[in-house]
Parts: C-alpha cells; structure tokens; sequence
C-alpha cells in the first residue's frame, strides 16, 4: 500500500520541488518579492555566498523571535549550514 501511495504522488508531481532541492514551493511570485523577511533571507544568503557569515549572523540576531523563525524557514540548506557551524565555533 505504501508504494502504491508512493507512486501515485509521484505520477502527479506532489512533492517534486522537495526532489529538486528546494526548501519550498513557490507559489506566487509577486507575494514572495514583497514579503519583506523574504528580503531578509535573500540578503543574509547573499552575504552567505560573499563569505560574510558574521554580517550574515548579525542581520539575523537584530530580528524578534518571529522574524528569526521566519527568515530561518525560508533560507536554502547551504546557509543554514553554514550560519549553524559559525554559531559552533
């Protein structure tokens, strides 16, 4: 029963973004653009790619608890990762 569920989600694509690599679908492009902790994630993962985890971690820290939850949940595995091993250090 399992595999049976299991190929019927994949016949219809459910779940394909997970395969693809990404954290979440994408659904409206113009909601994600102005959703304003979308620009927070997006400048701490550029900060990420230009090797300024420091930086990265601080824009992070000025947030409430709420923003930080929802910045975290948008940010790609890499920088997670990344800002994960710099707070270990």
């Amino acid at each position: 029963m399992q595999r049976c569920l299991a190929k019927a989600i994949s016949l219809h694509g459910i779940g394909l973004y997970i395969y693809a690599g990404e954290d979440l679908p994408i659904g409206n492009q113009d909601a994600v653009t102005d959703n304003p902790l979308r620009l927070i994630a997006e400048e701490v993962m550029d900060q990420i790619k230009s090797g300024h985890i420091k930086s990265a971690h601080e824009r992070c820290e000025g947030l409430n608890q709420k923003d930080k939850l929802g910045v975290w949940f948008l940010l790609n595995g890499r920088t997670k990762l990344a800002l994960k091993k710099y707070l270990e250090a």
